[in-house]
């Protein structure tokens, strides 16, 4: 509907007051003489009335288009000077000077929360840095003062509270095909992040929270986990390799270790210590020479799995139920009860 201003208001009481007095005229017989005279002076009253609220309006609309035009110019202004700030920031990142890299990464984060597309863009650059690796010769000092830089802004990115202002940000952070060798995840947020085809051989780990997390095809040539608990709940760890790494204290309920098509999970003489298998998923994996110390398999998964020479140590879950679905070869340290059960059902020689 569209809306009454002054001058319209005027123009209508006009239209109503003159119809009024019009059918007054007409009814009335001994109309007195001031009346007429009161007539005129009404209708130019309100015809006084209607030009000044015209005008009033023609300013009020004339004050509404500069405010328009002056927030316009203002956005734009700052929008400059935003882009601008994120191309200098970014500029000082790729400087061979550490300081500098350092200062660009903490400008980027400061200038983080303007809004919601301003931080989803500072998000991606400051992964894109974390992944990128020069690719030309690097001395030893080169390389762990790159590390070191990387560091940085993988803290900056999910380390509390640092990340707090990443929270809102609805796209997932990429960090994939990325080798973490010497990098330092401890106590880092890193829920939802995509790492598929990472590399965590001699990465350290502890007190991390990796839940969700797109871990398919990763590897895990070194030890995971400490006193801290480390949770990888709901990740998907499809396709990964491991080899002599140990788990401690890691928490993988409802963690996906199925093949990844026609690539095969695979874990070789890894020992997982204190580890919840909750509701896990192992079709079609393979575990190796691999020993499983005081863990919890309650609601896992077998089916197919492939268990070549295991050993068991105070693991009740571990039950007929759960086992009987793997391919077991050479199992040591299940539940007599368990041992027996698989025997009569042939399923263990």
């Amino acid at each position: 509907m569209k809306k009454l201003n002054r001058a319209n208001a005027s123009l209508l009481i006009t239209a109503i007051t003159g119809i009024i007095l019009v059918v007054a005229l007409l009814l009335v017989n001994d109309m007195p003489l001031w009346i007429p005279q009161f007539i005129v002076t009404l209708v130019g009253l309100i015809g006084a009335s209607w030009f000044v609220g015209h005008r009033l309006d023609l300013h009020a609309q004339d004050i509404d288009q500069r405010q328009t035009s002056a927030d316009a110019i203002l956005a734009s202004s700052e929008r400059a000077n935003f882009n601008g700030a994120i191309k200098e920031a970014v500029q000082m990142m790729s400087s061979d000077s550490s300081a500098s890299v350092l200062a660009g990464q903490r400008w980027l984060h400061a200038i983080a929360d303007v809004g919601l597309g301003e931080t989803r863009l500072v998000q991606s650059l400051l992964c894109a840095h974390i992944t990128n690796v020069s690719s030309r010769s690097q001395s030893s000092d080169e390389i762990i003062s790159s590390i070191d830089a990387r560091q940085s802004a993988l803290d900056l990115l999910f380390k509390r509270p640092n990340c707090d202002r990443f929270e809102r940000c609805d796209e997932v952070p990429d960090l994939g095909s990325t080798t973490w060798g010497d990098f330092d995840f401890t106590a880092l947020d890193l829920r939802g992040s995509t790492f598929y085809g990472g590399d965590f051989t001699n990465a350290l780990i502890v007190g991390a929270c990796l839940d969700k997390c797109d871990l398919r095809l990763t590897k895990w040539n070194s030890d995971v986990g400490g006193e801290s608990r480390t949770f990888m709940r709901h990740v998907r760890l499809c396709g990964a390799t491991a080899s002599s790494s140990t788990f401690f204290n890691v928490d993988f309920n409802n963690a996906k270790f199925h093949n990844d098509g026609h690539r095969i999970t695979q874990f070789a003489s890894c020992t997982f210590r204190e580890c919840d298998f909750g509701n896990s998923d192992w079709i079609g994996a393979t575990f190796k020479y691999c020993k499983f110390i005081h863990c919890d398999f309650e609601g896992a998964i077998w089916d197919g799995a492939n268990l070549d020479t295991p050993g068991f140590e105070r693991c009740p879950t571990a039950t007929f139920d759960i086992v009987s679905k793997a391919k077991l070869k050479n199992p040591a340290g299940l539940a007599n009860n368990v041992v027996i059960e698989l025997r009569d059902k042939g399923l263990l020689d």
